[in-house]
């Protein structure tokens, strides 16, 4: 499903919709809808981030791995883009920090603090090797960044 709020365009594949009728089927939508709201959020501080350092989001995407997020061409200082990458992880460990604290049962403050703590691991792919890189750039070379984050 493809379609445009403003000017971004919002893609749903296929695999979200056969994960959730999956997750119907089996009587478990509730935990497949609270992890679409923690990545909802996640993703929304992404957005956030971008916009307020002036860019734009060219493209949304929704899978059954999550959403993904593709800006216009504007690429910022290192320190802005480990920030946008850090933050979405930060805020879910937060969330899911807090709700466990006051909830210790509280399945939304689990699937967020796994959310934060799978993406704030220092693989490239994820959040939190993509703010490692930018970090690191701030003292080294492309060369030298990527040698450490390689081995």
């Amino acid at each position: 499903m493809l379609f445009k709020i403003k000017n971004t365009e919002v893609k749903v594949s296929f695999t979200f919709f056969a994960v959730l009728l999956l997750f119907i089927l089996i009587d478990k939508a509730q935990i497949y809808f609270l992890s679409l709201i923690a990545s909802a959020l996640h993703e929304t501080v992404h957005i956030i981030f971008i916009l307020l350092f002036g860019g734009t989001i060219k493209k949304l995407s929704f899978n059954f791995f999550g959403g993904e997020i593709e800006r216009g061409v504007i690429r910022f200082s290192n320190i802005k883009e480990a920030v946008i990458n850090i933050s979405a992880p930060i805020l879910n460990i937060i969330i899911g920090s807090m709700l466990l604290i006051i909830y210790p049962d509280s399945l939304f403050g689990l699937l967020n603090l796994f959310l934060g703590i799978f993406n704030i691991l220092p693989f490239h792919s994820f959040d939190g090797g993509r703010a490692l890189s930018e970090f690191l750039l701030i003292k080294f070379t492309e060369k030298t960044a990527k040698a450490v984050l390689t081995s």
